[in-house]
């Protein structure tokens, strides 16, 4: 590859430590092709490009630094980059869960992806190019990466001087948030102590921290590219560093499990007395005891207690956007405990039921007897 007209050689180094001067955007991984769906094709096609920077010189980030590592790889040993990784890596670590994509077709297995239209999720099944494999696309589980991450940790002795190595800085990062260097393959901030990386796709994101003095690792896997999963990160890794225990909303909800059972007694007693009521004026209306009836002030109240009733469920309908931002019921129901969801369904039954008695209230009277 050229730089200001000279032909430059790049080194492993370079590549590895993101200081290779290839652009960021010297392919675009929007532009989904099966005419180059191999490695050594797709990085025979940047040959003679121009550099941005002469190697060695100046950190800029480019996954085609890892593609071109993969190729690297591929003609060392002989094999394919991904059969490499799964027999020398995968299977000793026992990550049985973690594989590459080798198709855009998705098998029932796999994770569904989404993207926000507004705040709205939705199915996103974007195509990819498996070129691209060596710097992204590989599946895998927090289960698997439990493996990976004490392996970063805690290195067996044969591999423990390439571990620490891998987090030795390469090069420094001006203009990164929350870093201050780069190492083989990691962000590091030697001020906290910390090695991490990020990866994001059209639809999905991750973020894998560790903290090699402290002994401890972080990951996170999201079927969303969203912003708050590195902030998740970060979160969580002020709450271990200050000793701090981390609650999340339904922890903090199950303290008051009991109020919410008090609550849910008295929704479902308010629900029967109800039903007894509406029950017992409904037999009254049929032996010809009581006679519905017509006034403007009846009628008011009866409006009047409607659009009370319509001004409450719009209330609870528009909690979780109140209190948690975007997200609506669907997915708040899915982490609520089983004791706030009896608690919300009585409430908004018995709701209901009390609309129903007020208006039978208001619209009949007891027929007086000659």
């Amino acid at each position: 590859m050229n730089y200001n007209g000279q032909n430059e050689t790049i080194t492993i180094k370079q590549l590895l430590a993101q200081t290779s001067g290839i652009p960021s955007d010297i392919t675009s991984e929007d532009a989904v092709t099966n005419k180059n769906n191999r490695l050594n094709d797709v990085t025979r096609t940047i040959m003679g490009d121009e550099l941005h920077h002469k190697p060695g010189e100046e950190f800029e980030y480019s996954n085609m630094n890892y593609d071109l590592l993969g190729l690297i790889i591929q003609n060392v040993t002989k094999q394919s980059y991904t059969k490499y990784i799964t027999n020398s890596w995968l299977k000793p670590l026992h990550m049985t869960h973690t594989s590459f994509k080798q198709t855009n077709n998705k098998s029932k297995n796999d994770a569904i992806g989404y993207e926000l239209q507004g705040s709205t999720p939705v199915v996103s099944k974007p195509e990819f190019n498996l070129w691209d494999t060596p710097s992204a696309y590989m599946m895998t589980s927090t289960e698997d990466l439990e493996h990976w991450i004490k392996f970063q940790l805690n290195p067996p002795d044969k591999y423990k001087s390439l571990v620490q190595q891998s987090h030795k800085n390469l090069s420094s990062t001006i203009g990164e948030p929350n870093a201050n260097a780069y190492a083989s393959g990691w962000f590091t901030n030697n001020d906290e102590h910390l090695v991490f990386h990020s990866g994001t796709l059209d639809n999905f994101s991750s973020f894998i921290l560790l903290n090699p003095k402290q002994n401890y690792g972080i990951v996170v896997l999201a079927n969303l590219n969203s912003e708050y999963v590195p902030k998740l990160v970060e979160h969580l890794n002020t709450q271990i560093v200050n000793h701090k225990r981390y609650s999340t909303v339904a922890s903090m909800l199950n303290q008051y499990k009991d109020q919410f059972n008090i609550v849910t007694v008295l929704m479902t007693t308010l629900i029967l007395l109800a039903f007894i009521f509406s029950a017992y004026r409904a037999w009254q209306m049929r032996h010809g005891k009581i006679i519905l009836r017509k006034s403007k002030l009846t009628t008011f109240l009866s409006w009047l207690t409607l659009c009370l009733c319509i001004a409450i469920a719009l209330i609870l309908y528009a909690l979780p956007y109140l209190i948690l931002g975007s997200n609506n019921w669907s997915f708040v129901l899915t982490w609520l405990p089983i004791e706030i969801k009896l608690t919300l369904t009585t409430t908004f039954i018995a709701l209901f039921s009390m609309l129903i008695t007020i208006l039978l209230v208001l619209h009949t009277t007891t027929i007086k007897k000659p």
